[in-house]
Order: structure tokens, then sequence, then C-alpha cells
């Protein structure tokens, strides 16, 4: 089983889980305090996070206070330094896993899945997929993404969003198909100013890519009645980075897009021709 969930039902089965295995890139404020108050209450609580961040970033700076929160709480926090933690998922008693897309932030796509063993040997370290779910390194996740825009019938409406956007496998297949599909791509305002994505972003839009800029974290695919949510980026990606992707189809597939266009428009978004002038 996979389906679109809610931060809702994650925290009620945090707040009453006796064993909580976890990975994250950067835990959001409502997620560290709920890790916290299960390891306060005797729940047995771990934590995966990257020992990568650049020292002194303001990323780094903030997960440093938040794990210092947590390991005061009693949370087993295990900083990765062989692979690049990005992974964004959380196993409830060995029963249940949650997936993100934005590190468990407030508002986001949650995805829930019985697989439980796979996510839990995948916070581990261990890839595991099957047809519709990816917990793997950063090129398996983007496959699941790129499939759906690489099988869209000619004429097909793609919408694509991602909080940074470069010369990634997905990226090159919408370049690849621009003159067949009418295709949207929404970005992060984050990763306007880099080189290698502003030229990625002014390629899509020569090919007559609709190209906007929202402030979003958002990650994911909608092709037709199909949807792949993500925790990667569209970018060039380290072989060490940990992801996961999950394809919806259907009645699933349009919560997914529905939610993502609610993100875009909440980010207030703007056609990249704007955000340059």
């Amino acid at each position: 089983m996979i389906a679109i969930s809610s931060q809702a039902r994650m925290f009620d089965a945090l707040a009453s889980a006796r064993r909580i295995d976890a990975a994250v890139y950067l835990p959001a404020p409502d997620f560290t305090r709920a890790l916290a108050a299960a390891a306060r209450r005797g729940a047995a609580v771990t934590l995966h996070v990257p020992g990568t961040m650049p020292e002194g970033s303001q990323r780094a700076r903030g997960l440093e206070a938040r794990v210092r929160e947590l390991r005061a709480a009693g949370v087993q926090v295990t900083e990765e330094r062989e692979r690049i933690e990005h992974l964004k998922a959380v196993v409830v008693d060995g029963r249940e896993a949650y997936l993100a897309d934005r590190n468990f932030a407030r508002d986001e796509t949650l995805v829930r899945t019985d697989e439980a063993g796979a996510v839990e040997a995948a916070i581990a370290g261990a890839p595991a997929a099957s047809d519709d779910l990816v917990l793997a390194g950063k090129a398996g996740a983007q496959e699941l993404e790129t499939q759906l825009v690489r099988a869209a019938p000619a004429g097909s409406e793609v919408f694509v969003v991602s909080e940074y956007a470069n010369y990634s496998p997905l990226v090159r297949e919408l370049l690849a198909r621009a003159g067949e599909l009418h295709e949207r791509v929404i970005v992060g305002i984050g990763g306007v100013g880099k080189p290698l994505e502003h030229k990625a972003l002014e390629a899509l839009a020569a090919h007559g890519v609709d190209v906007e800029i929202a402030r979003i974290a958002e990650k994911g695919v909608c092709v037709g009645d199909c949807a792949v949510v993500t925790s990667a980026n569209a970018t060039v990606g380290q072989p060490s980075m940990s992801e996961w992707a999950a394809r919806f189809d259907g009645a699933q597939a349009q919560a997914v897009r529905a939610h993502l266009i609610a993100a875009v428009a909440k980010g207030s978004a703007r056609k990249l021709d704007q955000m340059l002038e």
C-alpha cells in the first residue's frame, strides 16, 4: 500500500509510537519537537541526518541546533558521512512509514506506505525499488519522474515542480520533448541566481516551455492521470545522495496535482522573464 497522507495522521502516529526510526536532511521545527517529545516519554527514537553540510553555513547551523535539542531529549542521532541523507522518511513501530518531500514541514505532501521494512532498510543505507516506490540514490528517484515525461503521448500536459532545477535527466527529457508536449515548469526562487540553473531555465523557456518561479520547495511531476512525488530536486546529483520517489495513478494522482497547484499559488508564482527584468 502507498497513499497520499497528512501531517495530522503522521503526528498522531508519532505521539503514540514506541519506536521511531527516521532520516531527514534538516528536520522541520514541528517534526523536531515531535521526535523530542516521543523520546522524553520513553519511546526509542533514532534519527539519521547528513554529516557533510558545509561548515558554518546557515543550514549547518540550523541542523546543529536541532541535533542538540534532540540529543538532549534522548534521541539517538547519527550523522551520516558516507552518503548525503536526503531521504526524509520516518518509520513508526516498524509497521508504517511516512515519506516527505520537504523535511516534514507544514502543509507539504506526505506519502504513507506499509512497506516499512524497505523504508527502514533505506534509512540504514540499503536501496529498494518496486514499480511505484523507489528508495535509492538520486538517479533512481529521478528516473521514476523522467519515465512519466518519456512515456507521455504527444500533446500531453506536463506539470513539473521542483525547488531547484538544472541539466538533470528530467530537464534534458523536457528539452527533448518540448515541441511535442505542453510543459509547465515551476522552480523555487532560491536557484534562480545560480549560473547552471539559470542557464537551464532559460534553455527551457527558449524551447517554448512555460517556466515560472515561486517560493516553493515541493518536488513532483504530473502527466495526465499519473503523478510522481519525490524528495529529489531536478538537479544533477551526487551518487551518494539518498532519495525516494513514489508514483500515483487516478484519484491519488489528481490529489497530488491539486496539492502542487495549491503550493504554487501560495508561493506567488511569476513568469521567468518577469523575474529577470
